[in-house]
């Protein structure tokens, strides 16, 4: 999930209600992975959303920060109000796990890479 945020990084309550989110496959390397491990044993990531923060211009470097709650798990204790934008997002979820292996570790070559960013962007 990517939530909209500010230019600060805090979560931009005005977007969010107006069902600007995202899903996403997101691919790390395998010490990434350890880190998310780490941090998800003091801080469950079913309870809290992680923050993430590119110190490199070309995101290839990483920090992960814990966030205090988790807001998928927020909005769906939010009752009605927040239904058409869960709905959106389960179903979403369920599309990245269906086409999951055309989404992640395959080779491409540039044009297939530009074919696909094209799609994405719609």
């Amino acid at each position: 999930m990517s939530w909209p945020t500010d230019a600060v990084g805090c979560l931009n309550r005005e977007r969010l209600q107006a069902g600007d989110a995202d899903v996403a496959v997101w691919v790390f390397r395998a010490d990434l992975y350890k880190a998310l491990a780490k941090l998800n044993s003091e801080f469950p990531l079913a309870l809290h959303d992680v923050g993430m923060t590119f110190t490199r211009s070309d995101f290839q470097s990483v920090l992960f920060n814990p966030c205090k709650d988790g807001l998928l798990r927020v909005l769906m204790g939010a009752g009605g109000k927040a239904r058409p934008l869960l709905d959106r997002i389960f179903l979403e979820g369920a599309e990245c796990v269906r086409h999951i292996n055309q989404l992640v570790a395959k080779d491409m070559t540039i044009e297939e890479v530009r074919a696909a960013l094209a799609d994405r962007a719609g």
